[in-house]
């Protein structure tokens, strides 16, 4: 689904950029130009995405080799929220329903209680249309399950119940490399 928008934005923009410039060669001086101009926009995203993605994927290897204790699970749903999308001015809005995953659980280190929520590092927890892959990110934890958790030795308030990264570093990953490469790209165009 979201490939499809991507796609017809960029159809859009092209279509859009083709009228401005009157030629192919004008649209493609055009969108040169663009690129200059959003380079250093570019490069920082990349930059910041990069240190993201790096970050997520060396917590999810450190947590391997982080101590474990038991812990249970006190809360696994799925929460929705309603938001407007469009013009509210004309009252031409739709209402979307977007989702996100509630989990929570509870473990004792050395005989403070601490709450975690976090699965997995790289996985999805931000709000998001799909509510089955929110469901599917639940349902692995049920409310009252016994749990493995494991815990930063230095930090024993950050938790994750797996370790590794989750799929969705790579996401942080691919769009931290297109900024990159265009920003790139903008720098030597512009």
């Amino acid at each position: 689904m979201k490939a499809r928008w991507i796609a017809a934005i960029a159809i859009i923009a092209g279509g859009a950029l083709w009228l401005d410039a009157g030629s192919l060669s004008g649209a493609v001086t055009r969108l040169r130009s663009m690129l200059g101009e959003l380079s250093g926009t570019l490069l920082l995203f990349g930059v910041v995405a990069a240190a993201r993605a790096g970050w997520l994927w060396r917590r999810g290897q450190q947590a391997a080799s982080w101590p474990v204790v038991s812990g249970t699970i006190t809360r696994a749903r799925v929460e929705a929220r309603k938001q407007r999308m469009g013009n509210t001015l004309y009252r031409q809005a739709s209402r979307s329903t977007y989702y996100r995953p509630a989990l929570a659980y509870r473990y004792e280190v050395n005989g403070a209680t601490f709450e975690g929520r976090r699965a997995q590092f790289g996985e999805r927890i931000g709000w998001d249309k799909d509510a089955a892959a929110m469901k599917r990110l639940i349902d692995r934890y049920p409310e009252g399950q016994p749990v493995q958790v494991r815990y930063d030795p230095a930090r024993p308030q950050e938790a994750v119940l797996a370790a590794g990264t989750g799929p969705f570093w790579r996401t942080t990953a691919v769009f931290a490399t297109a900024c990159l490469v265009l920003g790139v790209a903008g720098w030597f165009a512009g």
